[in-house]
């Protein structure tokens, strides 16, 4: 095996009405859908470029994602999102890697130094976190020796709680931990918004992201124009 590290890459079945449906209700189904794809676009790019391996996991299991791409496929196995992480990392550190991050598609504009950061504070420690500005978090990393499946079975998914309950559970089992810096994913039509703000100001690369949103506002100019 190539390297030592590998990050996992959570994603969707880019299908209309089946994906980013909070942000379907501002944009419709296939305008969310089309955003989508290019997030995971994006996302794949830049991660990429770290120079990690990278191991993608698939939901629904049984609908592959219809997209040509040399990393390695893989269906997510689980009832609730914390059983499909956790197995997830299972299956990575089984195959011989000794770190892992894992990350989900709604952060476009990611930047790759987080991505660093997250493998510096990984090196001193048994677990990583990247906070997200929701109260939840956007990236999760260990060590194979550090892993510590139980942070995946006790916080309430979906909720403000996630990273504070998260953290709770590695503090009572005395875990070492880091945290990156926070960063905010893309849930909403508000979430969009404040996206391309990002992208115009040029601080962030998100080329497909940034083209689709151009295009939508072309089109559409109320939608990204009216005021947050």
């Amino acid at each position: 095996m190539a390297a030592s590290r590998a990050l996992i890459f959570f994603m969707r079945n880019p299908v209309p009405g089946k994906v980013k449906t909070r942000l379907a209700a501002g944009i419709g189904d296939e305008a969310a859908c089309e955003f989508y794809a290019s997030f995971v676009r994006d996302m794949l790019f830049m991660l990429e470029r770290t120079g990690g391996e990278i191991h993608i996991f698939f939901w629904p299991p049984e609908e592959p994602p219809q997209m040509k791409t040399p990393h390695p496929m893989h269906p997510q196995k689980g009832a609730s999102l914390g059983e499909r992480m956790q197995n997830a990392f299972k299956e990575i550190f089984n195959q011989g890697y000794e770190k892992a991050l894992l990350m989900g598609s709604d952060i476009p504009d990611l930047p790759m130094d987080i991505i660093q950061e997250a493998e510096n504070l990984l090196a001193g420690r048994a677990c990583v976190l990247g906070p997200s500005e929701d109260g939840g978090y956007f990236l999760v990393g260990f060590t194979k020796k550090g892993f510590f499946p139980c942070i995946f079975s006790g916080p309430e998914w979906g909720t403000s709680k996630v990273l504070a309950q998260t953290l709770d559970i590695l503090k009572q089992n005395r875990a070492s931990y880091g945290l990156t810096t926070p960063w905010k994913d893309v849930d909403d039509l508000e979430d969009l918004k404040l996206l391309f703000q990002r992208l115009s100001r040029g601080t962030a690369t998100a080329r497909e992201t940034l083209h689709q949103l151009e295009e939508l506002r072309r089109v559409r100019p109320q939608i990204l124009d009216e005021p947050l």
